[in-house]
């Protein structure tokens, strides 16, 4: 299970034409990567707010190392598919 510390929104983007916000999520867990979560919100007809995880990214990126932030690098690795197959 990944325990989640803090999350913060980083900025809103488009993914596949969809407007979604940049979600960086800080672990509980010394051994755990931080993460980058893109959240759309689903069109409900009855009033109720929901919300969907297209993409989860694993960032690994280092400040001192990749002050860049960019994804042309390894520090960022997509894990969507793995994360939402994994029971945990």
């Amino acid at each position: 299970m990944y325990y989640i510390k803090d999350a913060k929104i980083r900025r809103f983007t488009e993914l596949d034409g969809v407007r979604c916000a940049e979600v960086e999520v800080r672990p509980g867990a010394a051994d755990d990567p931080e993460l980058l979560v893109y959240i759309t919100a689903k069109d409900q007809t009855d009033g109720q707010h929901d919300y969907d995880m297209v993409r989860i990214i694993r960032n690994d990126a280092d400040l001192e190392l990749d002050w860049y932030d960019n994804n042309l690098h390894s520090a960022f690795e997509e894990v969507t598919d793995k994360a939402f197959t994994d029971s945990t």
